[in-house]
């Protein structure tokens, strides 16, 4: 078969705003580990997302697998993962404007904080029916006054 590739270790270029150690709590692939491509690629895409999560939609990494020079033997080939980030620039919502809305007034759509806004109507907010219809018919209605049922053809 041929030697067994394990991880002799994980670096992380170029990690400014994400630190090193927070990546790394984040990977599967591991120092003393065998080494699996597969698990490289999952754990790619587990960092892009917590990348793309702080607010960088441009982050983009480039892995490389370097063998330890002189280290390899017959039955064992330790690797080093090198991962390369290129993190970009990092986006920050400061405001929305919404248009249109005649559900909630705009002090229930204040975002500012945790007892206000949006998190304190909850409630209102939910997934649309599964007849839209209904849901439009419900608020046309004047109160106390049942809800037309739909033509059916």
């Amino acid at each position: 078969y041929g030697p067994l590739y394990r991880v002799a270790g994980v670096r992380f270029e170029g990690a400014a705003e994400v630190k090193p150690a927070e990546l790394a709590a984040l990977m599967s692939l591991v120092e003393g580990q065998p080494f699996v491509q597969a698990r490289l690629a999952a754990d790619l895409r587990t960092l892009l997302a917590e990348y793309r999560r702080r607010g960088f939609s441009e982050a983009s990494i480039r892995p490389a697998v370097e063998p330890v020079p002189g280290a390899r033997t017959s039955r064992e080939a330790p690797v080093v993962v090198s991962l390369q980030i290129a993190e970009g620039p990092r986006t920050i919502v400061t405001s929305v404007d919404m248009a249109g809305n005649r559900a909630l007034s705009r002090g229930e759509l204040d975002l500012r904080g945790p007892d206000q806004g949006l998190s304190a109507h909850r409630g209102r907010l939910q997934r649309p029916a599964a007849d839209p219809q209904a849901s439009l018919r419900a608020r046309a209605a004047p109160s106390g006054t049942p809800a037309p049922e739909p033509a059916h053809p």
